[in-house]
């Protein structure tokens, strides 16, 4: 995992240039302590690091810590905030692959083959139907399944029915 105060990020990018300015996100992001404030956080993480979709060098960087993050205060974290990291491994699945080197490919890889248990660690500690989305999103995920994970994430509950049915002929 990079680093926070490594001079690296500033050779990285998001959404608006370099990315000199994530670390300082996600050290707030650790410390963090009412929704509001992390809600302003992975939105402004959001914006840089997954901009309409599209994910950059820092968004491979960033997924370790918000993970992390996420796993070490478990039930004060918000369910956006690992939205936020499947939906920059749905972009990665999707062929979204920005330059970054080997060392950060595989620290990112990791913590994406990690989300399946920290989903069902956070469905148990705080249960709710968004949360059950993103953590079947994940599991889609986990088997490469991008279609599947937006899917998903886009499942209403009137719709509900007909998706069963759709996934059960697939």
């Amino acid at each position: 995992m990079l680093q926070l105060d490594s001079a690296k990020w500033s050779k990285l990018s998001h959404a608006y240039g370099s990315a000199a300015d994530i670390p300082d996100l996600l050290k707030l992001l650790r410390v963090a302590g009412n929704n509001d404030s992390r809600q302003s956080i992975i939105n402004d993480l959001w914006s840089a690091l997954c901009h309409q979709g599209t994910i950059y060098s820092a968004s491979i960087a960033a997924v370790p810590h918000i993970s992390e993050i996420c796993r070490e205060n478990l039930e004060n974290s918000l369910e956006s905030e690992l939205l936020l990291v499947t939906c920059i491994a749905i972009a990665w699945l999707d062929g979204q692959h920005p330059e970054t080197d080997q060392a950060l490919e595989t620290s990112y890889l990791s913590s994406v083959s990690e989300l399946p248990k920290l989903a069902l660690e956070k469905l148990e500690t705080t249960p709710s139907e968004e949360m059950t989305m993103i953590a079947a999103a994940i599991m889609a995920v986990s088997t490469s399944n991008s279609e599947l994970a937006n899917a998903y994430l886009s499942l209403q509950a009137s719709l509900a029915p007909k998706f069963l049915d759709w996934v059960m002929e697939a």
